[in-house]
């Protein structure tokens, strides 16, 4: 009985071309990726100003006033769900947190007995710009970013 004791295997140049090919694959996909992962992190922010947007409402069919001041989320009872932070939520404030470093916050923000401006502000692709949402009395949600040069045409960094 014979046995053939010569292995044959893959060279080192056959190594390298899969290597390469994979490496040129994953730099096409992890952009897309990074957009997808960004459209869903601007999703979030939609929700929760939606979310604040329903407990304004409630609180002003009990009070015939919309909720302003330092206290707002604790007035109209909105707690954004615990986790991974992407975005500062502000209500009734005409000021950004000290961590953001931005001038001056769109106007509008202050809420009165007869309208409010919720703001959602944060950083969802870790670059020098950041990102806007806002939602109002009427339920409009926009992505309020003044534009810039590098921006898209919505104001939105994302590149649409």
């Amino acid at each position: 009985m014979e046995c053939d004791s010569q292995v044959q295997g893959f060279t080192l140049i056959e190594l390298m071309i899969v290597v390469s090919i994979i490496g040129i694959l994953s730099a096409m996909a992890i952009p897309n990726f990074q957009k997808f992962r960004a459209r869903a992190i601007q999703a979030e922010a939609r929700a929760n100003l939606g979310a604040i947007n329903t407990c304004q409402t409630v609180y002003f069919g009990d009070f015939d006033t919309f909720a302003g001041g330092p206290e707002a989320f604790l007035d109209i009872r909105y707690i954004p769900v615990t986790g991974t932070k992407r975005y500062t939520y502000i209500l009734g404030q005409d000021i950004l947190p000290a961590d953001f470093t931005v001038s001056p916050l769109p106007s509008g923000c202050n809420s009165t007995p007869n309208g409010f401006t919720a703001i959602a502000v944060g950083n969802i692709d870790n670059d020098l710009f950041l990102d806007f949402w806002a939602v109002n009395d009427q339920r409009a949600i926009r992505n309020i970013i003044n534009n810039c040069s590098s921006w898209g045409a919505d104001g939105s960094d994302l590149g649409n």
